[in-house]
């Protein structure tokens, strides 16, 4: 049953970012695969050193699925920004 409601929350999580990456064009603010780096390396940290629960597996789920819908500005390193790209597309790595 966890690893539904993981996989639920990947994909919400992979929505909400090519919507907010759709969204956000203009608007200067750190791209979102920092945020799922962040979220990504708490719920390690909580999974191996605190306690293994299924929140910390629900906050890597939550960081992957942030990570994979900006995919592209962390293969170019960009942290700090607005997202420059000609064509708007919804599902896919742009």
């Amino acid at each position: 049953m966890q690893v539904l409601i993981d996989i639920l929350i990947l994909s919400a999580s992979f929505i909400a970012g090519r919507i907010i990456r759709i969204l956000n064009r203009k608007t200067k603010m750190p791209h979102l695969w920092v945020f799922g780096t962040a979220f990504a390396f708490a719920g390690m940290t909580s999974y191996l050193f605190l306690f293994e629960d299924k929140f910390s597996l629900s906050l890597i789920a939550l960081g992957m699925g942030l990570v994979i819908s900006n995919l592209e500005d962390m293969s170019e390193f960009k942290i700090y920004g607005s997202s420059t790209h000609y064509k708007k597309r919804f599902w896919g790595i742009d």
